[in-house]
C-alpha cells in the first residue's frame, strides 16, 4: 500500500508570481492604452462638433479633390458648363492639362456696373478641382482671370497667378483689387478699367508691376 503524502502548499513567493503580480501589472500596462484611446476619441468628437470644422478642413478637402485623392461634393463640372461659350473655349487648354475641371459655386464672380454696357466675369482657380495643381497654382498664388463683354462675346483682359482678386468699383469706374502675395507679401494693388484693359496705378521706384493682358 502506497504511503499517503500530503500536498504541500506552494511557497508564497511562487504564488505571488503566478497570481498577485499579473493582477498588479495588468492595470499598469493597460492604463496608458486606455488613456490614449479616451483622448483620441475626445479629440475626434471635438473636431466633429466644433463650429469651425468645415472651415478648418476646407484646405484638406480641396486637396483631396484637386489632387485626385477623392471626390469633393462641392465641386461640379456644372459650374464650368454654365459659363459663356467664349470663356469655356478659353478654359479648354487648362482643362486638358488638368485632366478635367470641377468648380465650386463661387468659382466665377460677376460685375455689371449700372449704366454701363460692360459685364465682367472673374474666375478664381483656387476654387477649382485640378488633378495637376502646378498647371494653375504657383508660389505667387493660383490663376485668376477676368473676362469682359460689351455685348459681342467675352474676351480675356486679366490673367495672372495671384493670392486673390476682387471685382469692385472705384468711384463710377470698374476696377479689380489684386492681392499680390507672390510679388510682395501682403501687398494690394488696384487696377482700373480704361475701356480696353485694366491699368496699374503709377508705381514708385522699385515697386512690382502686375501685367494685365
Amino acid at each position: 500500500m502506497r504511503a499517503f503524502r500530503p500536498i504541500q502548499a506552494a511557497p508564497a513567493s511562487s504564488r505571488y508570481r503566478r497570481v498577485v503580480a499579473p493582477m498588479i501589472l495588468a492595470p499598469m500596462i493597460l492604463a496608458p492604452m486606455i488613456l490614449a484611446t479616451v483622448l483620441m476619441l475626445a479629440d475626434i468628437g471635438s473636431n466633429i462638433w466644433a463650429p469651425d470644422t468645415w472651415a478648418a478642413s476646407a484646405w484638406t478637402s480641396r486637396a483631396w479633390a484637386r489632387g485626385g485623392l477623392g471626390p469633393d461634393p462641392r465641386l461640379s463640372s456644372r459650374q464650368i458648363e454654365a459659363l459663356p461659350d467664349d470663356i469655356r473655349r478659353g478654359l479648354a487648354p487648362i482643362a486638358r492639362a488638368c485632366g478635367g475641371l470641377r468648380a465650386e459655386a463661387h468659382f466665377s464672380r460677376h460685375l455689371s456696373p449700372g449704366g454701363s454696357a460692360y459685364r465682367f466675369i472673374a474666375l478664381h482657380f483656387d476654387n477649382i478641382g485640378c488633378n495637376d495643381r502646378s498647371v494653375i497654382c504657383a508660389q505667387a498664388g493660383c490663376l485668376h482671370q477676368v473676362y469682359v463683354s460689351s455685348g459681342a462675346g467675352y474676351r480675356l483682359v486679366f490673367d495672372a497667378r495671384v493670392e486673390d482678386l476682387e471685382l469692385t468699383m472705384v468711384g463710377s469706374a470698374p476696377a479689380i483689387k489684386v492681392h499680390c502675395a507672390g510679388f510682395a507679401p501682403g501687398c494690394t494693388r488696384i487696377l482700373h478699367w480704361t475701356g480696353t484693359r485694366f491699368e496699374d496705378h503709377p508705381r514708385g521706384a522699385g515697386e512690382p508691376s502686375l501685367r494685365p493682358r
